[in-house]
């Protein structure tokens, strides 16, 4: 009996900090994978953004360019629409043009539209947040006040749910590691604790 004590004693003693610190360690390496694979997918859609606001630029350079028309057409010819969704916003904060072609909803919330209006001088605001049907999503609004008279604002949304499920996928590999890693120390325990006690036992009999 004071044997199966001992043993259980040290072994949950043991395990308790060997839980706390993986757990510790797996929250870590989770937040920096996450923080990588998203601030890696904000550079790309601000690089796209920046790319369009660039092409606007020298159209609205332009006195024979008609830029309102320039706009539509950039919109309509935007080489990354398989993988993210470019728009063009009024100055009502009202979604007009989409390079998908579709209606847009006027409901939607775009805080990172709110935001760039309030601080123009920053160039840009990227926010994360989630539809009204759950799914995350990314967002990056560019303020285009200074080119045109119609369109108030550039924004570029993509979708973050293959990110999201490969991040989903590293976490259960990171989990099932650790629990691999806590069976094997467990067992190391118990052996060790074990080939302590059996000699203890053979003296005391």
């Amino acid at each position: 009996m004071a044997k199966k004590s001992i043993t259980r004693r040290w072994i949950t003693n043991n395990l308790g900090v060997i839980v706390l610190i993986l757990l510790v360690i797996e929250l870590a390496v989770i937040y920096a994978v996450q923080s990588y694979f998203y601030n890696s997918a904000q550079q790309y859609l601000l690089s796209k953004i920046i790319s369009v606001n660039g092409v606007l630029t020298r159209y609205a350079s332009d006195a024979g360019t008609n830029l309102n028309a320039e706009i539509r057409s950039t919109l309509e010819n935007f080489s990354g629409k398989d993988k993210m969704e470019l728009m063009a916003i009024d100055y009502d904060g009202m979604i007009v043009l989409t390079s998908s072609g579709f209606s847009p909803d006027y409901t939607i919330s775009m805080p990172d539209y709110d935001e760039a209006m309030r601080s123009p001088v920053q160039g840009y605001c990227a926010k994360t947040m989630r539809t009204e049907n759950g799914e995350r999503i990314m967002a990056v609004c560019y303020p285009i006040t200074e080119i045109s008279e119609e369109y108030s604002a550039i924004r570029v949304v993509a979708s973050l749910e293959t990110i999201d499920d490969t991040i989903s996928g590293f976490v259960l590999a990171v989990t099932i590691a650790a629990i691999a890693v806590l069976l094997l120390l467990g067992l190391s325990d118990l052996y060790f604790v074990r080939s302590i006690l059996r000699p203890i036992r053979e003296i005391n009999t």
